[in-house]
């Protein structure tokens, strides 16, 4: 019997293989573009949340499950700087034993791997860190994570703190995948910053607030004040016009007296009206002052200021021109 295999069925499995090797490179290339496009509706979709978000910190638990259900994640680790800007402190964290936590909340520049990428605000990726031995990994190495990629977040220049994630399912991250998680980083930091600006503007806000309500009553103390003290001062005024009054009403009273008499009297009034004039300076300030305006004989204006300036011991008054 004849082994041999006839040209047409070798050109037939060659056609076979080519269909199968085609196939197999449309499906790899549909799965990538599935997952690309997956990918770009989470990014949306987390950008979304973060910034209607009005606590991102507290969303990034949230965020993260949905993360690690793409990526295979199982740790992330989000730290910031302390207030002082001497160390960093951490803000939130998931897949790290409960009981470990209390041991993270401090980690200084340049300590362990996020330590590092706070210091040199440059992102890092750690691949295959069970194979390593040297003290930046320790720590991300007792939690037994295999891939390590970390971020700075940062604003304008400015180190808000850093975001991390971590795998124990292999040993390297893909370049996309990297891509993805450096985009993440950036889209955390933005709306941090802006968590940030508006929380300092809420304070500024406040303090606008509590200052206006101040001046607001120091201006009221003052104008209580200015009301308490013209009435103290237009009480003694009343008996010294009537008396005044009553005088000129005398007929005994000699004539060269009347005009001090008139003069005296003219002074008490001017003074009752500097009293409503103190008066007047909180009708200002609350937009309530009235106008009474008047037809005036200038000459006797003159003649009037003139007279209360001079004393009249000293001799004989001149007469306005």
């Amino acid at each position: 019997m004849s082994s041999e295999v006839s040209p047409q069925s070798l050109g037939e499995n060659a056609r076979e293989r080519r269909r199968r090797s085609g196939g197999e490179a449309l499906g790899a290339a549909r799965r990538r573009a599935e997952r690309q496009t997956e990918r770009l509706r989470l990014l949306s979709d987390v950008a979304a949340q973060l910034l209607v978000h009005d606590r991102p910190r507290d969303l990034l638990a949230t965020l993260f499950d949905r993360i690690a259900a793409h990526l295979g994640l199982e740790v992330y680790f989000n730290f910031l700087v302390s207030p002082d800007g001497s160390h960093l402190i951490l803000a939130s964290c998931a897949g790290v034993p409960g009981d470990r936590i209390p041991g993270l909340q401090r980690l200084d520049f340049g300590q362990a791997v996020c330590g590092t990428v706070a210091r040199d605000r440059t992102g890092m990726t750690v691949e295959d860190v069970s194979s390593r031995d040297d003290q930046m990994t320790a720590l991300i190495r007792e939690f037994g994570i295999t891939a390590y990629a970390c971020y700075p977040l940062l604003a304008n220049e400015r180190l808000i703190g850093t975001l991390s994630f971590g795998t124990r399912q292999r040993g390297r991250f893909q370049p996309d995948e990297i891509e993805f998680l450096r985009t993440i980083s950036d889209q955390v930091a933005v709306v941090l910053e802006r968590s940030r600006l508006m929380a300092e503007l809420t304070e500024r806000e406040r303090e606008a607030r509590e200052a206006r309500e101040v001046a607001e009553a120091a201006s009221r103390t003052k104008d209580e004040f200015l009301a308490t003290l013209s009435h103290e001062l237009r009480t003694p005024l009343t008996p010294v016009l009537l008396s005044v009054q009553a005088l000129e009403n005398d007929p005994r009273l000699p004539a060269e007296l009347r005009p001090e008499l008139e003069r005296m009297r003219r002074n008490v009034v001017l003074e009752a009206r500097l009293i409503d004039d103190l008066l007047d300076l909180t009708r200002i300030a609350r937009g309530k002052v009235r106008l009474h305006p008047e037809v005036v004989d200038a000459h006797a204006l003159l003649e009037r200021g003139v007279e209360t300036c001079i004393d009249p011991g000293r001799g004989p008054r001149p007469t306005p021109r």
